[in-house]
């Protein structure tokens, strides 16, 4: 090879210029096509595990793991290139790389602390999941039990994550000692932050059981409707937590030397919420009147009843502020549950037989006997009448040269009561024009 001192110069120049920039360089291009590859692989490796569900991972947790691993892909490619940066261009390694690096490396691991207890919560519901639908139990725990647990150490995977970042980004502060301060507050007022702790905690527990055991009873018993249950699942969570606030408010204050200010605050949330309930006199008889419905024994869906003012109809839904009817005539109608208590409420579906009666007038020259072979022969060939009580055919009066005759028989079903009329109508129509009759008045 034919070569100059200048080419040796430059050179020796190419190769400075290329440990320094073109090997960094070369290897942040190798790393992009290696990452390529590794972008491929992970979406073929999780398609395969998207489609075998297992007790850890099932389509979610399998969509955000690769997710997270496809992050820190990019978070790699774009950290080393920006150190690649800093080798080619001074300026922005004095101005930017170098007083933001610590600042870079805390939000990086800030990001993989996330990502990584995003995964662990994932991971524990889907156990939870897995679990409920498996039928965990054994002597020493229920299902109950082991979800309250999953569920718990999910929530406590987000506290430890935040507190970690944040203990990160407070160490970035010039001139604290971080250590030092958070002992020094500990010191003065752990008892308290420990009670909080408490109280959250156990009134976290205590709501989670209660949540646990309601809904069990939901599903054993019939003497209640659900949504009574799941009402008082509420109003009971509502009051924990409303003790707990209003206890940790206080103790917030105090520790800070606020307590009359604290006890202030809470006297005043307290008249709000009785004005309130004050103000919400008539939601709530309604309320309390919806629960006295609730329950099964006056009447359930799709009964047939009749209640004040004469309204008939048959019951569609209950809720805690209304009674939803459809009336005979085929309309919706929605009585206030107050409404309902005020006066007597017949249920005509659990009456076990009822009345249809039909009027008809005959010539006085008819005899009643045959009338009644007459009447007879048409309730003969009506179906899903009571056999326990007779069909009954009275003479109800007289109106001149005319005698008015009442047929009663009575049908099994409320439903059928319209039909059976109808039908009882058309065999006497029938029965009378037969037999010669066709003068029926």
């Amino acid at each position: 090879m034919f070569w100059t001192e200048g080419w040796y110069a430059l050179e020796i120049g190419d190769e400075k210029w290329m440990n320094d920039v073109g090997w960094p360089l070369l290897f942040v291009i190798a790393l992009f096509v290696a990452s390529l590859y590794i972008w491929s692989y992970v979406s073929r490796t999780f398609d395969q595990i998207r489609n075998n569900e297992g007790r850890f991972v099932n389509r979610d947790v399998a969509n955000y793991m690769e997710k997270m691993v496809k992050t820190i892909i990019v978070l790699l490619l774009i950290i080393w290139a920006m150190y690649v940066v800093t080798l080619i261009w001074e300026e922005f390694r004095e101005m930017v790389w170098t007083p933001l690096y610590p600042y870079i490396v805390d939000l990086v691991l800030i990001i993989f602390i996330f990502l990584v207890s995003m995964l662990l919560v994932r991971l524990l519901r889907r156990m939870s999941t897995y679990g409920r639908r498996k039928g965990i139990d054994d002597i020493h725990t229920t299902k109950g039990a082991v979800q309250v647990s999953l569920l718990a150490l999910s929530y406590l995977v987000y506290v430890v994550a935040v507190i970690i970042s944040i203990a990160l980004i407070v160490s970035l502060v010039p001139g604290l000692n971080v250590y030092r301060s958070l002992g020094e507050f500990l010191t003065a007022h752990g008892n308290v932050i420990l009670s909080v702790l408490v109280i959250i905690l156990a009134i976290y527990f205590v709501t989670r059981l209660v949540d646990e055991l309601l809904e069990d009873y939901k599903f054993k018993t019939k003497k209640f409707n659900p949504q009574v249950i799941d009402l008082t699942k509420m109003v009971v969570n509502y009051i924990l937590w409303t003790v707990a606030i209003l206890t940790i408010t206080f103790s917030l204050f105090a520790m800070f030397g606020l307590a009359e200010t604290g006890f202030l605050l809470i006297g005043l949330i307290l008249v709000f919420i009785s004005i309130g309930l004050a103000t919400s006199y008539h939601t709530l008889r309604n309320i309390f009147a919806g629960l006295a419905l609730m329950g099964p024994a006056l009447y359930d869906l799709n009964d047939r009843i009749l209640v004040a003012e004469g309204v008939e109809g048959d019951v569609m839904q209950k809720n805690l502020m209304f009674t939803e009817l459809r009336l005979l005539d085929g309309t919706y109608a929605n009585i206030p549950n107050a409404k309902m208590m005020e006066g007597s409420i017949y249920n005509l579906t659990r009456s076990g037989r009822h009345a249809v009666t039909v009027q008809f007038q005959t010539s006085f020259s008819l005899p009643y006997a045959e009338v009644d072979k007459l009447v007879s022969a048409a309730i003969g060939k009506l179906n899903g009448l009571s056999k326990e009580v007779a069909p009954v055919i009275l003479a109800k009066g007289l109106d001149g040269n005319k005698v008015t005759y009442e047929v009663e028989v009575f049908t099994l079903d409320v439903n059928d009561i319209e039909r059976t009329r109808s039908e009882l109508i058309l065999g006497l129509q029938e029965m009378f024009h037969n037999a010669g009759l066709e003068n029926l008045i």
